[in-house]
């Protein structure tokens, strides 16, 4: 599983998804404000494959909708414990 922080705030999990069009995801997890409902600028991407994953931790300056940001390997299981 990757986090990815650094993330523009309007990005949606579509915007994800697109972003890794060529990897097979298995889970996507957007954190946002519980109160608000709006992004945290973070989110974890599980994927199918330990390919995938090697292959997305050497994406060149990833940009989400035009803001660059950092992708870095998590253990953390996704739950919704990431947001408050």
């Amino acid at each position: 599983m990757i986090f990815i922080k650094g993330l523009n705030f309007k990005a949606s999990e579509q915007d994800i998804r697109d972003f890794f069009k060529d990897f097979d995801i298995k889970q996507i997890k957007l954190v946002v404000d519980k109160k608000s409902g709006k992004s945290k600028g973070f989110a974890f991407v599980e994927f199918q494959t330990l390919e995938d994953l090697r292959r997305s931790l050497s994406i060149p300056e990833p940009t989400i909708l035009g803001r660059q940001c950092i992708i870095e390997r998590s253990d953390r299981p996704i739950t919704d414990d990431h947001e408050e």
